[in-house]
């Protein structure tokens, strides 16, 4: 089984990203499709490096417990916030823009899926 790397899963989601912008130009006539989809999957890169900065930040302290009680309902609230503020206040459309989260799904599917890289290094 093939071990993939919170840095492979978010290479991958910005090459979904980019492809599926591109896609989304090409074939939709609302702008606000493209900016939907493209907010969603930047929304969840964001979140993915939060989250990788929390748990990370987590394994260098000595007090973990704290570090996650303080830092991970904060990342919520604020994820959960700026979602609102998106799809209630902004001219966002609610089908691309959960298209554009689901994108990280895709992304770890990929990540898994491509072949593992040779080892070069005369191991």
């Amino acid at each position: 089984m093939k071990e993939i790397t919170v840095r492979d899963v978010e290479r991958t989601s910005i090459i979904v990203l980019i492809v599926g912008s591109t896609i989304l130009v090409l074939l939709a006539r609302d702008e606000r499709v493209l900016v939907s989809f493209a907010l969603g999957s930047s929304l969840v890169i964001v979140n993915l490096r939060a989250l990788k900065w929390i748990v990370e930040g987590a394994l260098k302290r000595e007090r973990k417990k704290m570090w996650f009680l303080l830092f991970l309902p904060l990342q919520f609230l604020l994820l959960l916030g700026f979602v609102t503020i998106l799809l209630f206040y902004g001219s966002v459309r609610a089908v691309p823009f959960l298209l554009g989260i689901s994108t990280l799904f895709l992304s770890i599917l990929i990540a898994y899926l491509t072949p593992l890289r040779s080892n070069t290094d005369g191991a």
